[in-house]
């Protein structure tokens, strides 16, 4: 759970915050229903749930400091993005 207080952040930084909130659980719902599906490996799960917390402890660094910038908003959308192709049964070739 993020703690902040929303009279000290702008409207945007606000949005930006739940967009990465948003981002970060679907991330971290994705890994948990496929490992239980058995698409993903336990590990790999825990893995990818551990960057989800440090995105989440960078994002509550920011929210601390009462702003969150588009450029941290970008860097979640890529490493979520990244995780998700990770998750991605790979082809043989």
């Amino acid at each position: 759970m993020l703690n902040f207080d929303m009279s000290t952040m702008s409207e945007q930084s606000l949005i930006n915050c739940d967009i990465a909130t948003d981002l970060l659980d679907n991330v971290s719902v994705i890994a948990k229903r496929m490992s239980i599906s058995g698409k993903i490996s336990d590990k790999m799960e825990n893995d990818i749930l551990m960057e989800c917390a440090a995105l989440r402890g960078e994002l509550q660094a920011h929210i601390t400091k009462g702003e969150i910038k588009t450029s941290f908003l970008d860097k979640v959308r890529r490493e979520t993005k990244r995780l998700i192709e990770e998750m991605q049964p790979k082809e043989e070739e």
